[in-house]
């Protein structure tokens, strides 16, 4: 087999097919998931051996994580400065976020910017003021507007609006902190997807919520089906596809009738799984052969020995199959049963049989097992038993084990994988 090759987005390595390529797959960093710079963002550089670097765009109107305000120009005194920083004694409105529109946000490209902060009231449109440099740990939802000063367990206040990401856990991303947050969902909890220094965990997506929607709710956070990570406790199995019929469905879960091991013990990040199927086979032909006096049987899966004891033997107790009280006694007395292949076996007919074409062969439930991973067990069925393919009786010979016969002789060979 041929190796397939494609571009791999969010390596590091900018192809010339991609835009950009900042070296993962997070949205909300300025190069998207799919490689291209998402609005209010520019991404510079990117070789074949070096990633792309992707910074706020100030002055578009838009603002993104990193910026203080965007007021659509790069002047300064104007509340909202040429890069993008709030001004002192200055209020600015938040600007737009690229591909959110909510009620609450002017529908005006940009901040609006006004010269009313430092009064220690929270003035219309403002977060909090409290005219002084407040606690940054103090992190609690501001006053609404109009209600007087602030209290002093208001929210880090910074320019008039509550500070973004002053630390970790506030639900708000911050790029200006010592160590870059890739996530912010309101905690410090490890294991649900934002670790405790705000990194985005292996084998989750973070989504960027509003920064400037309050109440503040933080990242949401969701493990990746299809990525070959298995996150215990929220998946069951990661097969590394987001395809289903293999074992491992679209959403990660363990699909009837398959078993998926992990490479890793549970309680640890483990994948990629690998499936197999367990589904039981069934009978689903029968018929008689030219003699009338067997039934060639045949199986939709590779069967596992009938008789635990031994394995490696072919022949096995008819009785273990079919039903004891509507089949058992059609075959005769004394009936033989023997696999020839994994998928095929004989019925002998014993001594004044009453089985007739048409007649219905009930298989016992809790017998049929796979070969390959006998984990589950077939339920009751029944199969038709059809006419031999001839109209013509005739005797044919039936050899048995290791005996030396012309080509030419008209026989049935019996042999069987289960055999020594």
């Amino acid at each position: 087999q041929p190796s397939v090759c494609g571009i791999q987005c969010g390596d590091g390595r900018r192809a010339a097919s991609e835009l950009c390529d900042d070296g993962n797959n997070f949205a909300g960093d300025g190069c998207s998931p799919d490689c291209a710079p998402e609005p209010g963002y520019e991404c510079l550089g990117g070789t074949l051996t070096a990633p792309s670097e992707c910074r706020p765009l100030c002055g578009d109107g838009l603002e993104v994580f990193g910026e203080e305000c965007d007021d659509g120009n790069l002047d300064s005194r104007d509340g909202c400065a040429y890069l993008c920083d709030v001004e002192d004694m200055y209020y600015c409105s938040r600007a737009p976020h690229p591909g959110l529109n909510f009620s609450n946000i002017s529908l005006a490209l940009g901040s609006a910017c006004q010269r009313t902060c430092g009064n220690g009231f929270v003035d219309e449109g403002e977060e909090c003021d409290d005219g002084v440099v407040p606690d940054p740990l103090a992190i609690m939802n501001p006053l609404p507007a109009g209600d007087g000063p602030s209290s002093p367990y208001a929210p880090a206040c910074k320019n008039c609006r509550a500070a973004l990401g002053s630390v970790c856990g506030d639900g708000r991303r911050s790029n200006t902190s010592k160590v870059r947050e890739e996530c912010d969902d309101g905690n410090t909890r490890p294991g649900d997807g934002c670790d405790s220094l705000c990194q985005v965990e292996w084998g989750w997506s973070c989504q960027q919520t509003p920064h400037y929607v309050l109440p503040i709710t933080g990242d949401a956070c969701s493990t990746v089906c299809g990525d070959g990570i298995v996150v215990p406790g929220h998946e069951e199995c990661d097969d590394g596809n987001a395809a289903g019929n293999d074992g491992c469905s679209e959403r990660c879960i363990v699909e009837p009738f398959w078993y998926c091991r992990n490479s890793t013990s549970a309680g640890s990040l483990a994948g990629p799984s690998s499936c197999v199927e367990t589904r039981p086979p069934k009978l689903f032909h029968a018929a008689f052969d030219a003699t009338y006096a067997r039934v060639v049987l045949g199986f939709d899966r590779d069967v596992a020995p009938l008789d635990p004891a031994a394995p490696d033997l072919a022949e096995f107790d008819c009785g273990v199959l079919f039903h004891p009280s509507s089949t058992m006694p059609q075959l005769g007395q004394g009936p033989a049963c023997r696999f020839f292949s994994l998928r095929g076996a004989t019925l002998l007919l014993g001594n004044d049989p009453t089985l007739r074409p048409n007649d219905v062969l009930d298989i016992l439930p809790g017998v049929l097992r796979s070969r390959a991973f006998a984990t589950a067990a077939a339920p009751a069925h029944a199969v038709r038993v059809n006419p031999a393919n001839t109209g013509a009786l005739k005797p044919r010979a039936v050899v048995i084990g290791p005996e030396l016969v012309s080509p030419c002789v008209d026989a049935v060979f019996l042999d069987s994988a289960y055999s020594r």
